[in-house]
């Protein structure tokens, strides 16, 4: 998971990891400094069993847009997965 903060203030962010029955798995609250980024794998911030499937939810808490990316790895290679926007 990549999470980027291109503006000139810092930027506090939720990420909600929610199994394939829509329970919550784990919660977590970032901070990004100005031009900043966070950069994990999901198993650096969440236990999760090792062929998790869910969502990983990123919302704001500052207001500030959400920029941001994953890889999925199967095996022996990388898909790039894009952000989607969520419109409540």
């Amino acid at each position: 998971v990549a999470i980027m903060n291109p503006f000139t203030v810092q930027a506090l962010y939720r990420i909600s990891v929610i199994d394939m029955d829509n329970r919550l798995v784990s919660l977590t609250f970032i901070q990004i400094p100005t031009a900043g980024a966070f950069t994990r794998f999901l198993d650096e911030f969440a236990a999760v069993p090792r062929d998790y499937r869910g969502v990983i939810m990123i919302e704001t808490m500052s207001g500030i847009d959400v920029y941001a990316a994953g890889l999925r790895f199967n095996q022996d290679s990388f898909t790039a997965i894009p952000a989607m926007v969520r419109w409540r």
